[in-house]
């Protein structure tokens, strides 16, 4: 147990920590509200990794883009460089975020900031994902994902804890924190397994959240959720959970889930082996009539057609 001092210690910092944070996001939503026009823009130091063009899109990783692209932009050159906020106002109450990244450039009409420092923007960018609402809080999470700071992952970490926030805004949050798996910030991997797999798990939360949470175990860069998906895919006591996670495995080339998934389709479970029949293709070494208790249950696939035909019921 923590000695009484030791406890009275931690919080102090908690709360100089929390004091500070407040103070940083103040001063910069200050500065925003007093600039004249209806835009600002500010300029702070992206992650690793992160690029773009300046003007129209960004880049995270050869998987995830955001903003406007095509093939042709998709193309070109990808340029390291800071991260770009266009906070649009209405008089002092700020309306929408435009964010980019890359060689530096300016927005028609908008007052420059200049650069911040990456601590100042996260502050300020939290405070809106937490205390904003509807478009405003969603747009504040993607500089926020792509900051150079060592303290945006406790801030998705609250939104995802925060049940009062919308459902949305914390399913982002979600995602950013296993995107952020690698960083310096970044959550042990236990602790991030263990509160992805509890939404999958809570039935006090909303279905759509749970779904979330069950497809990012299965797209983990390297694998890590696939044993938990597996887990979850015999939970007999709830069907749900276990009909989504063998779901996940079946969309999931992981030699792991392929075996889990031939597993399961050879046990009685009727939701499980529901999901294996509606999602399972055989290899080319595999038989394409399963063996029991799912003999007779043959799947023909040709150009476009899919026929399966059940199996008749034990006697």
């Amino acid at each position: 147990m923590m000695p009484p001092s030791s406890g009275r210690l931690l919080l102090a910092t908690l709360l100089v920590v929390s004091g500070t944070s407040e103070c940083r996001a103040q001063a910069l939503e200050r500065r925003i509200a007093s600039a004249a026009g209806s835009a600002v823009q500010f300029t702070f130091a992206a992650r690793e990794g992160v690029c773009g063009d300046g003007r129209s899109y960004l880049r995270l990783d050869p998987d995830a883009w955001f903003g406007t692209m095509n093939d042709y932009t998709r193309s070109q050159p990808c340029d390291a460089g800071p991260a770009r906020v266009v906070v649009v106002k209405s008089g002092t109450e700020t309306i929408r975020l435009e964010t980019y990244a890359g060689p530096p450039a300016s927005a028609v009409d908008a007052v420059d900031l200049g650069r911040v420092s990456a601590g100042d923007a996260v502050a300020y960018l939290g405070a809106l994902a937490t205390r904003g609402e509807g478009r405003v809080a969603r747009d504040a999470l993607l500089p926020l994902g792509i900051a150079d700071s060592a303290s945006v992952s406790s801030t998705f970490l609250a939104l995802v804890r925060d049940g009062e926030r919308p459902r949305d805004v914390r399913r982002s949050a979600l995602g950013w924190l296993v995107r952020r798996r690698t960083g310096g910030d970044a959550l042990p991997m236990r602790d991030l397994l263990a509160l992805v797999s509890g939404i999958a798990r809570n039935d006090s939360e909303q279905g759509s959240f749970r779904q979330s949470a069950i497809g990012m175990l299965g797209r983990m860069e390297r694998g890590e959720g696939i044993p938990t998906l597996i887990e979850m895919s015999r939970a007999t006591g709830d069907p749900w959970l276990a009909r989504q996670s063998t779901e996940a495995l079946a969309r999931n080339g992981d030699p792991r889930a392929r075996r889990a998934r031939i597993r399961r389709g050879r046990s009685r479970d009727g939701p499980v082996e529901r999901a294996f029949l509606a999602r399972h293709r055989p290899g080319p070494r595999e038989p394409r009539t399963l063996p029991h208790p799912l003999r007779g249950v043959q799947r023909q696939l040709g150009r476009g057609r899919r026929a399966v035909a059940h199996a008749p019921s034990d006697p």
